[in-house]
């Protein structure tokens, strides 16, 4: 079972600094890459990474919209919740 993010006060959390230039960040909830396809297949983590590579060009509202849609048209009974946030450090 894993720990909600921020929820256990008692926890102790590391922090790192990272150097995003031109990166995204993409957080999700698992009813994206466990929505599952026509064929019973979830979509998965390689899944999700070959839908953003479609997507580059588009804007991070564009890039969730479209992932968004992407899930719910190819999976057959959605009963998870979607949640995605893209952040995007361009310089």
């Amino acid at each position: 079972e894993a720990l909600p993010l921020g929820i256990q006060h008692d926890n102790i959390y590391k922090t790192y600094d990272i150097d995003c230039k031109n990166s995204s960040l993409y957080m999700y909830s698992d009813g994206i890459t466990e929505a599952r396809t026509q064929n019973n297949k979830m979509i998965d983590v390689d899944g999700l990474k070959k839908i953003i590579a479609t997507l580059s060009e588009l804007t991070p509202i564009d890039k969730i919209q479209a992932i968004v849609s992407q899930v719910t048209k190819h999976s057959q009974h959605q009963h998870d919740d979607i949640t995605l946030l893209i952040i995007e450090k361009t310089s």
